[in-house]
């Protein structure tokens, strides 16, 4: 499955508005794309630096503290400029397992040297698909098929009584007179014939 990749700037210099992204919860497809600058704009090409590396530090909304390994590190030729990706997977998932905000922070580390972004907050928001008591592929499908089933009985079932309704609808033709009653060759079964005392 493809990745789908959030991008985020933060400075390394200083602490503007805090950049906030918002990921559905426990998605393991997504990942985060983040521009690590020194707040100079670069048209330079980047490449990736097997010397560098980074590590995402981030606390959940209960307190709890996760840590992912980046994925690869790109380096801006002639700046400060660094592009760092965290791939989605089981431990991204796992960063996201509540709804809330998560507190982050990108370390970028060359050897024993390290350097910390400011922080990063990921709004992590309800996963209507995670809301489905229905666990598999197969369940799902199967819990449709009878959904539809139902559908199409319960149309059948409105037609019948449709068709019933109009039968049961009934058109009496109510004659009087002062004479005993005589059949008319218009008179229908439930006609009344009325008959007056005079």
């Amino acid at each position: 499955m493809a990745q789908v990749y959030t991008s985020v700037t933060v400075s390394l210099t200083k602490q503007t508005n805090i950049p906030v992204v918002d990921m559905p919860k426990a998605d393991n497809g997504r990942g985060l794309d983040i521009f690590i600058t020194d707040d100079i704009v670069t048209s330079e090409t980047g490449v990736v630096d097997n010397t560098l590396s980074a590590m995402l530090f981030a606390e959940k909304p209960s307190g709890l503290m996760v840590s992912l390994s980046s994925n690869e590190v790109i380096r801006f030729d002639n700046t400060d400029t660094y592009e760092v990706k965290f791939n989605g997977s089981d431990a991204f998932a796992n960063m996201l397992s509540e709804t809330g905000i998560v507190k982050a922070q990108i370390s970028l580390m060359s050897g024993s040297t390290y350097v910390t972004t400011f922080n990063i907050y990921i709004n992590v928001v309800d996963n209507i698909a995670m809301q489905v008591d229905v666990k598999s592929t197969q369940e799902f499908k199967n819990a449709i098929e009878v959904i539809n089933a139902a559908n199409a009985k319960i149309s059948e079932l409105n037609e019948y009584i449709s068709r019933f309704q109009e039968q049961l609808k009934l058109t009496v033709n109510v004659r009087s007179g002062t004479a005993d009653p005589t059949v008319l060759n218009t008179d229908k079964a439930g006609d009344i014939y009325i008959k007056v005392e005079s």
